[in-house]
């Protein structure tokens, strides 16, 4: 972690730092790994926009995929098509790719 908190048990004893020797390399990862996400989380969006199509269209359908979200938003927090975004990491993926690459240096 970027932060590194000297410690000490009163405010005024205490300072934090933050290390951005790595930050170059955490932005680089970062990229690599937000690109190909976004491409998935705007597919999502492309189906639930005809999803949403759909339900303007048929009362039938709209009732049907209005329990149906109900249904999956108690089971999941979430709907499924939006889990992997809310679900994924950022942090724990970039540091691991941090250390690999401290490794290979």
């Amino acid at each position: 972690c970027p932060i590194v908190d000297s410690g000490g048990d009163d405010d005024a004893a205490a300072t934090t730092t933050i290390d951005l020797s790595k930050f170059q390399d955490a932005m680089k990862v970062y990229e690599k790994l937000r690109v190909p996400r976004t491409k998935t989380v705007l597919g999502s969006s492309v189906q639930l926009g005809k999803t949403q199509q759909k339900r303007a269209d048929s009362k039938f359908y709209n009732a049907w995929r209005e329990l149906s979200i109900k249904a999956q938003v108690w089971a999941y927090g979430t709907l499924p098509v939006m889990r992997p975004g809310a679900a994924f990491n950022y942090r724990a993926k970039v540091e691991e790719a941090l250390k690999e690459l401290e490794t290979t240096m």
